[in-house]
């Protein structure tokens, strides 16, 4: 988790927006949670790679009250997620967003 924090902290890839953004905190919140099974754990490349590769490449114009209004109902299911397979299914349910 640290490694992971300290790559998006350091990294000049990243907009201050994207390292504050709801989806990332979520995302981190999710890695760091100590009861996860041991599975799950293995998994962190997994939000890794979508963290990196989709959330950066996410529409930086501004952004209209619509849009605003599906990345809120995105991140209200992202938090609801329990595991990697249900994030996949409405992270791909949300992706015509990024």
């Amino acid at each position: 988790m640290k490694e992971f924090k300290n790559y998006i902290e350091e990294s000049n890839e990243f907009s201050q927006y994207e390292k504050n953004n709801e989806l990332a905190r979520i995302i981190m919140d999710y890695i760091s949670t100590p009861d996860q099974i041991e599975e799950e754990r293995e998994n962190t490349e997994l939000f890794k790679s979508y963290f990196r590769v989709k959330v950066k490449l996410r529409d930086k114009t501004k952004d209209d009250i619509n849009k605003k209004v599906k990345f809120g109902k995105l991140k209200k299911e992202i938090e609801k997620t329990k595991s990697v397979e249900e994030f996949i299914k409405v992270y791909n349910s949300f992706k015509y967003l990024f």
